[in-house]
């Protein structure tokens, strides 16, 4: 082969290996792109979607551009209206093209996309040429048509000046007949003024309007809902979900006031208040005797909507709700976080109020977007920090029957969990209730802060209304066990002695009864008998500080060091971090400086996440006897995902860990140390928790 041609086969060859680069490629970056498409295409078809929306907007205005003569205002119609065609015409032929360009969205193998994907790339090469003719010839359209906006926005501006000198005029003359002529009446030249202040006041008007008609339904939806997510935060229903819900059998008396005759149960008004109250109900007891149980039980149970709307009558209903939870975020224990949560909850429904309802913030968010469409960037909100007495306006606003007509119930759990001034945030509250569409349910233990400000208000004290729920209850449990329904049909009577005398212990709090049920399990698994069951009853503390102190006792010798280790690790975390996933904890947990060093979390397989879960659960179970457990809360930013993606995320980062009780959370950071120091040597008691953490920090940097 002569020189000659072996350099031309070589450049051939060349240029096949730049083509088969560039298809692998474009290739590569489709097949990655979750849209399946490549990102110059996605933006180029973003803008051009936004370009095919100005023009329908401004065809739609033409006819209301000013009050210039029919003939100016034809030809100058006609020249804008041409551009918009134009426009319109060139961004669908732009369109198609890049829709062709686009992978569908098709349940298929890996290798069948990765050919579909080839595919792609290669009609993208031989359609590029296109696509640059169509996005040139589109840019020439867009400098036109702004250049024609601005012209005509200089013709009205122009016509708005000549009337504002005209009106001027007339008050210079008006002014100068005062002058000149005394007796005429002062009545004349105040007329005058407000005739001139009410044309201004209209152009106003006219300016403000003709600058929300430049904005499209899509503008006004997007502020919507970018206002929407800014209230939003993600713990906003952790606690709801966590609350544990309430037994079948229980609870049947709170929708089932007993009739006034009935002088052998206490007559708790619920019902009545539902119907017909106003202003406060107050929910009290003793930690732990299931008052969030109560609330969560009362917001989902749909007869509380039904006896809600005999009080609305042909009234609109709004009902929303919030958990306080004091071991939770900032938002979760804040009046900040009260408020964003009852405004996002009433506003998701009923979003045409948001302008109404935060007036200021709407301007803004307006304002920004279309200086962002004017500089042809893309409109990005940076997180906005909302401050409490903006939040008290704009509830203000939409708890008032002039902005917001429909009657609102409020049930807020926990106030003895708010951390802050609880008469402040009472006082605040109760000016909300002065109005007759608005009333609010409340619970919290029975501090003397609470009994003076709700003293009079209707209410129910818990622990005298559960008796036979706790009876219910602890025979259910009981009586799914097989080796327990053995027993009761041995000695029927010392099964109903057991029975009644973990009520009679119990004195009303829930959260003992099942600690004390849990202890009573474990028991039957070792095969005791009613003697050994009513032994262990009687050894348990009645409070629940006992009963905790109790449990910590129960963990095996060889576990305590690790069981310190972890209250110490999890109680640094805890103030340190909003939230705390499984995961994270099991990797402080178990951190050393060369399974750092192996370890990365952002390269786990969901079997290994799930190994690890299961494995600190079982930790937590074993070395903490429960008072630390793992419970699966979904993000409310998760509601719109599809049950797959879902899936997908509960491994990592739904499952959190959490204290038993608030109760449990106040026991241990008082009293662990002193209870471990008397079992533990020197050498164990002497951790540094901060040190795990970080190297376990390290892995999740990786």
């Amino acid at each position: 082969m002569d020189p000659l041609t072996a350099l031309s086969v070589a450049s051939s060859v060349v240029q096949l290996i730049q083509f088969g680069c560039s298809l692998t490629s474009l290739a590569k970056r489709i097949y990655d792109s979750a849209e399946g498409a490549l990102p110059e295409h996605i933006t180029c078809e973003t803008t051009s979607q936004r370009l095919t929306d100005l023009c329908s907007n401004v065809k739609q205005s033409i006819n209301g551009v000013g009050n210039m003569g029919d003939q100016a205002r034809n030809s100058s119609a006609g020249a804008l209206e041409e551009i918009c065609n134009g426009c319109m015409e060139v961004t669908g032929e732009l369109q198609v093209i890049l829709a062709k360009l686009r992978l569908e969205s098709l349940p298929e193998s890996r290798t069948r996309r990765k050919w579909r994907s080839f595919r792609e790339a290669f009609r993208g090469i031989f359609s590029e040429h296109d696509i640059k003719r169509l996005t040139s010839k589109l840019s020439n359209l867009r400098d036109e048509l702004e250049l024609h906006i601005v012209f005509q926005i200089r013709d009205q501006t122009a016509l708005m000046a000549d009337e504002h000198r005209q009106t001027y005029i007339a008050l210079q003359n008006s002014v100068q007949l005062l002058v000149d002529k005394p007796e005429i009446q002062k009545k004349d030249l105040s007329d005058t003024a407000s005739v001139i202040v009410r044309q201004n006041e209209v152009q106003h008007e006219q300016t403000r309007q003709t600058i929300l008609a430049a904005m499209s339904h899509t503008d006004t939806t997007k502020v919507k809902e970018m206002m929407l997510q800014s209230l939003r935060y993600s713990e906003m229903r952790d606690r709801h979900q966590e609350i544990p819900e309430a037994h079948v059998q229980t609870l049947k008396w709170l929708f089932e006031d007993c009739d006034s005759t009935d002088f052998t149960k206490p007559r708790i008004g619920f019902v009545d208040w539902l119907h017909t109250g106003n202003n406060f109900y107050w929910v009290n007891g003793k930690a732990g005797s299931g008052k969030s149980t109560v609330m969560r039980h009362v917001v989902d149970d749909p007869r509380t909507l039904d006896h809600l709307k005999v009080w609305s009558r042909n009234t609109e209903l709004d009902v929303a709700a919030f958990f306080f939870w004091n071991s939770g975020s900032t938002e979760q224990r804040s009046h900040v976080g009260l408020l964003r949560s009852l405004l996002f909850e009433i506003l998701k429904k009923k979003m045409d109020l948001l302008p109404a309802v935060f007036p200021d913030e709407w301007e803004d968010y307006c304002s920004s977007l279309e200086r962002s469409r004017a500089i042809g960037g893309i409109w990005e909100l940076d997180d906005r920090t909302w401050r409490l007495p903006t939040l008290k306006q704009a509830f203000s606003r939409l708890t008032s029957f002039d902005i917001s007509p429909s009657n609102k119930c409020f049930f807020i759990d926990g106030l003895d969990e708010y951390d802050g001034d609880h008469e402040a945030i009472l006082d605040y509250l109760r000016t909300v209730t002065r109005s007759p569409h608005v009333k609010i349910c409340f619970s919290s233990r029975p501090w003397l802060v609470f009994e003076d400000l709700f003293k009079g208000s209707p209410g129910l004290r818990l622990q005298d209304l559960t008796q036979r729920d706790i009876q219910l209850y602890v025979s259910h449990e009981l009586e799914s066990n097989v080796k327990m329904r053995d027993l009761a049909q041995q000695r029927p009577e010392h099964a109903t002695e057991l029975v009644d005398e973990i009520v009679s212990k119990a004195a009303g709090v829930f959260l003992w009864v099942k600690l004390a049920v849990k202890n009573l399990l474990s028991g039957l698994r070792n095969r005791d008998s009613i003697s050994d069951l009513r032994a262990r009853l009687r050894a348990l503390p009645v409070e629940l500080e006992g009963m905790y102190a109790h449990m910590l006792s129960q963990i095996e010798p060889s576990y305590r060091s690790q069981a310190f280790r972890t209250f110490e690790i999890y109680n640094v975390m805890s103030k340190e971090m909003e939230s705390i996933c499984a995961l994270e904890l099991q990797a402080a947990v178990t951190a050393n400086f060369q399974s750092t060093m192996d370890l990365s979390l952002a390269d786990m397989t969901r079997d290994e996440v799930e190994r690890r879960n299961d494995s600190i659960e079982a930790h937590l179970k074993s070395r903490c006897a429960g008072l630390l457990e793992i419970r699966t809360v979904l993000d409310s930013s998760l509601d719109t995902m599809d049950f797959m993606s879902r899936r997908e995320l509960i491994p990592w980062e739904t499952r959190k860990v959490t204290y038993l009780h608030q109760t449990a959370r106040n026991f241990l950071e008082a009293n662990v140390s002193t209870h471990f120091d008397l079992q533990l040597s020197p050498e164990e008691m002497d951790f540094r928790p901060h040190w795990q953490i970080f190297i376990s920090f390290v892995a999740r940097l990786k």
